[in-house]
């Protein structure tokens, strides 16, 4: 599970499978319960060891939305003509900042989550 979520973080994309997620839970609340029992936070642990790009992903996310910060354009999501339909393109940055964080917060509670740090991050090209 986190090796797929590790993909989400490699290629970004604004209604990738992490945005679904996003909206579903902005605070992260899955990652808590995940995180709450000592062996599945062990576990856990263990694979973003072996798997740092979700983590990398993360720090990166929260790094680049602090520095653009604009709302741009309106995305679709669903259908009609009402405005329930639709999501602005920063209102859904803005939940995925607020879940990358809500991870990271999460992680920064545990010894274990605190040992995974420091992340090397790269700016990638043409990243919004």
């Amino acid at each position: 599970t986190i090796h797929l979520l590790s993909l989400s973080y490699q290629s970004p994309s604004l209604l990738g499978p992490i945005s679904f997620i996003t909206l579903l839970d902005p605070k992260a609340s899955w990652f808590r319960k995940w995180m709450h029992g000592q062996y599945s936070r062990t576990k856990v642990l263990q694979q973003m060891k072996l798997n740092q790009t979700l983590l990398q992903g993360v720090v990166s996310q929260l790094m680049n939305f602090t520095v653009k910060q604009s709302p741009k354009r309106n995305i679709t999501i669903g259908g009609g003509d009402d405005d329930l339909g639709y999501y602005n393109e920063f209102y859904l940055k803005y939940l995925h900042f607020a879940h990358s964080l809500g991870l990271l917060e999460t992680l920064l509670m545990y010894r274990g989550g605190r040992d995974l740090f420091p992340v090397s991050v790269t700016q990638r090209e043409g990243e919004d």
